[in-house]
């Protein structure tokens, strides 16, 4: 009867252990997850952050590109006049 105690808490106890491991792994996979996506989350908002420079670098070249039109043609206007 002893000995079947000790077997039964014996297997208890292996499988407490089989369960922590388990929860440890899943655990460990649940935070690898959360970090890959982290890191697919900073790549996207580095791509759209580029993509701003760039085109509010392009808004700017437009912008001074109108205004020299504008007084290439005031210019103009003033000379006909």
């Amino acid at each position: 009867m002893l000995r079947h105690r000790r077997t039964i808490s014996h297997q208890q106890e292996q499988e407490r252990r089989t369960a922590e491991y388990k929860a440890r792994l899943d655990s460990e996979l649940y935070q690898s997850k959360l970090e890959d996506q982290q890191k697919q989350i900073d790549q996207q908002l580095q791509m759209q952050h580029d993509q701003f420079l760039r085109q509010e670098e392009m808004r700017k070249r437009n912008n001074m590109e109108l205004e020299e039109d504008d007084v290439s043609l005031m210019l103009l206007d003033s000379n006909i006049f």
